[in-house]
């Protein structure tokens, strides 16, 4: 059973949540269906045990560890691209390295911890005792 004061503070942090989003220009005022929810010039990363992707504008950099890929970023473009099945690195080099040091600074700004491949090979023996 929820108590009344537990309720007030979900309505306070939702009503906290669209005032800052109105403020901030996050949630449209004119248009409540607006096709993104982020400008183009914002990146936004985001890492899960050597799983890392980064996504700015229609460009998305993505690192998966084998089995999952061979552990290299790739590049996708999400407008053209949006099941990300086609690695544009090799035809967009400077995209790539921007979005790389959007990354640097995601990592910086977040203190993250680069485990330096060790989940790797976990990621690895987890596939090959299912494959057997």
């Amino acid at each position: 059973m929820k108590t009344k004061n537990t309720m007030r503070k979900k309505v306070f942090v939702a009503i906290s949540i669209i005032a800052f989003g109105l403020a901030n220009n996050v949630l449209s005022q004119e248009d409540p269906k607006a096709d993104a929810v982020h400008s183009a010039d914002h990146g936004q990363g985001w890492e899960l045990f050597e799983m890392k992707a980064y996504i700015k504008g229609e460009w998305k950099i993505l690192r998966l560890p084998p089995p999952y890929s061979d552990g290299n970023w790739a590049l996708f473009n999400l407008t053209n691209d949006p099941g990300e099945t086609t690695d544009l690195s090799d035809t967009h080099p400077e995209v790539k390295k921007q979005l790389l040091e959007g990354w640097g600074d995601y990592v910086k700004a977040n203190n993250v911890f680069d485990h330096n491949g060790h989940f790797d090979s976990i990621y690895f023996k987890v596939s090959q005792a299912f494959n057997h």
